[in-house]
């Protein structure tokens, strides 16, 4: 299910310190072999377990930017932000490094965990394929002065939401870990949609979710 405001235990050893986590849309929780995991839907992995994992937890959706701009009013039916994590380094904090925590893979079971940096995205999925490499890393970069800009219904409204999500997400990871020239093929794959008109795009947008 997902999950709204959450309270997490993140003080140290015997010295309870409950901090509310913000709501997110992109925050569900299952049931798991060693307790109730949280899931991180916009980056495909298990925050951790409730309870266990609660300080990097917090650290991790402390720092995360997600909910916050889908709150906001600029927020649009087109918008598909995503996390990946990228070996490029640590991050300032060490609790949110993804090499503590585990990934959820495609079967929805834990993987191996991977050191690496989280990294937030804002995509669109009319436009991440112009350069899927280089994507907006705020809300105000993709979605100011969008002459396409429609409001954000509730996300149980917008159909095929998450097999969107998970295909940008993929394509956007290829696009940056290989190298540049291999990327040139999203551009041929996704033609056949760019040649219909920004009328009948539109038309399927805002429709194809009532």
């Amino acid at each position: 299910m997902k999950t709204a405001a959450v309270e997490l235990s993140a003080g140290a050893a015997g010295v309870p310190n409950l901090v509310p986590l913000p709501p997110c849309e992109l925050r569900r929780s299952r049931d798991g072999a060693q307790g109730e995991e949280l899931i991180c839907d916009a980056g495909g992995f298990a925050l951790g377990v409730r309870g266990r994992d609660d300080c990097t937890i917090a650290a991790i959706c402390a720092a995360c930017p997600i909910p916050a701009a889908l709150a906001d009013r600029r927020a649009c039916l087109q918008l598909r932000p995503i996390r990946l994590v990228e070996k490029e380094g640590p991050l300032p904090e060490r609790s949110a490094t993804v090499g503590d925590f585990p990934q959820r893979s495609d079967t929805g079971d834990t993987a191996k965990p991977a050191n690496g940096e989280l990294r937030t995205f804002f995509s669109c999925r009319w436009f991440y394929t112009l350069n899927p490499r280089r994507q907006p890393e705020s809300l105000a970069a993709q979605c100011n002065g969008c002459p396409y800009w429609f409001p954000r219904p509730r996300l149980e409204l917008m159909r095929g939401y998450w097999p969107e999500t998970e295909h940008i997400r993929a394509e956007v990871q290829r696009a940056r870990t290989e190298p540049p020239s291999a990327t040139r093929s999203t551009w041929a794959r996704d033609a056949a949609d760019r040649k219909r008109s920004w009328r009948t795009r539109l038309r399927e947008s805002v429709f194809g979710w009532i």
